[in-house]
Formats: C-alpha cells, sequence, structure tokens
C-alpha cells in the first residue's frame, strides 16, 4: 500500500507565488516516487485566475486537492479564514484516511495549527516547513512591537510549534540556527533551488547589449509587499541620470499604494507589469532585462533567510544589484557579477547600477560562465532527495 501525505500549504498552483510554485513541485517529486498526497489549500488568490472558481482537480488518482475560500483581502482575517474552513474540510477526509505523515508548511505560521491538530488526531508525525521566521518578521517591518502582548503570545506560540513537531526543514543554514534553539528534535536545511532541467539548460541564448539608442532595463519580480524595500527603487527612478527603465513584474500588499506614488510623483520610467506564468516570466527577462534588482530591508532577521528570487535570478545569467545581506548574499557573490548596494539608499542603489553598466560585458561574461556551476549545486532534485529521506525516516509504523 502506497504511504499517504497530507500536505498543507495556503499557497498551490495556479497561484503565481514562491510558495505555490514549491509546493507544485514538491507534489510532482513525491507523486513520481510512488506516494499518494492529499494538499488542504485555497482557492486561488494570488493568480490571474477567478478566485470564485477554483480549477478541476489534477487528473491524477493518487493526488487528491482540498481546497478552501478565503475571500478576504485582510491577511489575519485569510489566516483564520483558512485554519476553520480547512479544519472542516480535512477532517471528514481524516476520519475515513489514513495519514502516514503531516507536512506543513509557511506562510503563514498558522498553518502549523492545523498540522498539529490532524497530527494527533490520526497519530501521524509532523513536520513543519519554515519559510520566514515568525513573529519577529512584522517587528522587523514595523507592524508589530516587540515589547507587545501580541508578539509575546506569537513567540510563546512558535515555540510551542516547534517543540511539538517530529522534525523541521528551512530555508538557510543561519535561520536553522535560529531555530534550533527551539526544536530539541532537529531542524534540516531544505533549500528553495532550481528546476535541474533549467539548470542544465544554462545559460540563455541570447546575450542582451546595451546601446545609446534604448534605454537600460531594470528588473525586479515577485512580490509586491512591505519587505521587499521597493521605495527605495522607486526613489532611485526619481533621481536617476541615466536613461533607465524600472520594470516591477508581480502583486502584493503594496501594488497600490506604490502605483498612485508613480502618478503623484509623474515618473515615467517605472512600470508595473501584471504577474505571469513561470515560463513567460522567464521569458520576458530573457528577452528585456539588462539588470535584475532584489532588496529587503535592513533587519537582522531578514540576515537569516534567503530570497526564492536568489535562485531563480541565477537562471537568467545576468548582472544583478542587490541589498541584501546573509547567505543569500554570500550565493550572488560567487556569481561574481552581482553589486551590492546599502538597502534604503537610492543614491547607493544608482551607484550600483553606473557599476554594472560601466562593466556590463564583463559582468554578463562572468554570470555565463559561473551561474550554470552554481545552479547545479542548488537544484529541486537535490534537495527533494534530501527531503524525501527526512519524510521516510519519520513515517508513523
Amino acid at each position: 500500500m502506497k504511504k499517504h501525505i497530507l500536505i498543507i500549504s495556503q499557497y498551490f498552483p495556479p497561484d503565481i507565488t514562491a510558495a505555490a510554485f514549491r509546493i507544485g513541485s514538491l507534489c510532482d517529486f513525491l507523486l513520481q516516487n510512488g506516494y499518494r498526497i492529499t494538499v488542504l489549500t485555497s482557492h486561488p488568490h494570488k493568480s490571474n485566475s477567478d478566485n470564485s472558481t477554483p480549477p478541476p482537480e489534477e487528473a491524477c488518482r493518487d493526488l487528491k486537492l482540498v481546497r478552501v475560500p478565503i475571500n478576504s483581502s485582510n491577511y489575519i482575517l485569510q489566516y483564520l479564514t483558512f485554519i476553520i474552513r480547512g479544519f472542516l474540510k480535512i477532517l471528514p477526509l481524516a476520519v475515513k484516511n489514513r495519514f502516514d505523515l503531516v507536512f506543513a508548511t509557511s506562510p503563514p505560521l498558522s498553518v502549523f495549527s492545523l498540522g498539529f491538530i490532524i497530527s494527533r488526531i490520526k497519530r501521524a508525525p509532523l513536520i513543519m516547513d519554515i519559510r520566514d521566521l515568525w513573529p519577529d518578521t512584522p517587528v522587523a517591518l514595523g507592524k508589530m512591537r516587540a515589547e507587545s502582548t501580541g508578539y509575546r503570545f506569537f513567540k510563546r506560540y512558535e515555540t510551542f510549534m516547534y517543540r511539538r513537531s517530529q522534525w523541521l526543514t528551512c530555508v538557510s543554514a543561519p535561520m536553522k540556527e535560529e531555530i534550533s534553539k527551539s526544536a530539541p528534535n532537529g531542524v534540516s536545511v531544505i533549500y528553495n533551488g532550481i528546476p535541474e532541467q533549467a539548470a542544465a539548460s544554462l545559460p540563455p541564448p541570447s546575450i542582451p547589449k546595451i546601446d545609446d539608442d534604448n534605454p537600460i532595463r531594470v528588473f525586479y519580480y515577485g512580490n509586491i509587499g512591505l519587505a521587499q524595500g521597493l521605495d527605495t527603487l522607486m526613489d532611485a527612478a526619481a533621481t536617476v541620470k541615466r536613461r533607465i527603465r524600472f520594470h516591477i513584474v508581480g502583486e502584493g500588499a503594496l501594488k497600490q499604494s506604490l502605483s498612485e506614488k508613480i502618478r503623484s510623483q509623474g515618473l515615467t520610467n517605472i512600470h508595473f507589469e501584471e504577474p505571469l506564468p513561470k515560463r513567460q516570466l522567464a521569458a520576458l527577462v530573457n528577452r528585456q532585462a539588462h539588470i535584475l534588482f532584489i532588496n529587503l530591508e535592513d533587519h537582522p532577521v531578514f540576515y537569516r533567510t534567503i530570497p526564492s528570487k536568489v535562485f531563480d535570478y541565477l537562471l537568467h545569467c545576468l548582472p544583478v544589484v542587490y541589498g541584501i545581506k546573509g547567505e543569500g548574499a554570500d550565493i550572488l557573490k560567487k556569481t561574481h557579477a552581482a553589486i551590492p548596494f546599502e538597502s534604503g539608499s537610492p543614491d547607493s542603489l544608482i551607484e550600483a547600477i553606473d557599476s554594472v553598466v560601466e562593466n556590463y560585458q564583463a559582468l554578463v561574461q562572468q554570470a555565463r560562465t559561473n551561474n550554470p556551476v552554481i545552479a547545479s549545486q542548488f537544484t529541486r532534485e537535490k534537495n527533494y532527495k534530501k527531503l524525501l529521506k527526512i519524510i521516510q525516516n519519520h513515517f508513523s509504523s
């Protein structure tokens, strides 16, 4: 009989998010290795899909999708709705089906409540997949005070959940070091990674060129949220002297306010574009971009994570300007095609872009030489094989 794994993830394809891509490809890997999978997730809400109509269930007898609606623009209500409706949806299935293991992945941290409850009901081991450090992240973003009652509550909740899991996984070595303080059973690093096939096809065939007749295109794609520090890019767009055109591709909480800022300041060299499926996005960036931008707010909590874009950006073999620190910055440094800037400083960002432009062909050549080697060290398949061993070691008997 095939082992049956329950995966709890608020995001799943066709959502266009790093979390959705990651869990979708993980399911494919587990199915290929002979497992039954039930995924508890939400209706699509970060994609171009109509949230009111869930897509048809995938035509695979070993994969069952259980979707719940979370029709709220308030993130806290989304989290609570997912927990309550998710429990009511999954409980009847939990009564009728055997789950050999429960795998719950953040964000948000609240999914672990569901994982804990179902794992106790089914007496199945629980593996928690930590993708951000919460509640320290909202403190870093100024949305919660470290001395507040809410912070103390969620810090205790975080520790409680870590100690109730049979194993934990996370995205970076510094994050593992932090989590290990509250996780007695063990923590493993499972990097976001790059599809093996994509890594093997590097570098892209086209070589972008800079000329005087066309603007230099700086691209960012991904979440348009509080942590990404896109205000720095906005301020740089207002003062940069070169013919630079900034492109931001994606969705997020700050998209509307940043769009209004563009209109109010009359900025004509910065453009928002709708999110795209991954292949179309990669084709757009390979065809149009000269430079890639990545940034996080300058706070120690973000030094312990690696933005998934670090790996995605390797696939384009283009120069990168980056305002991140920690293990993600170390990976970008190895390309010898990435120039750092001070997060929060538009002047520093402009200097980094100028440095790239002045050394452009040399940096492109470094990227095309080094990125394939680095990408091959962080393939999803290597990381999934590592995760599969963890799962196999923790199946209920």
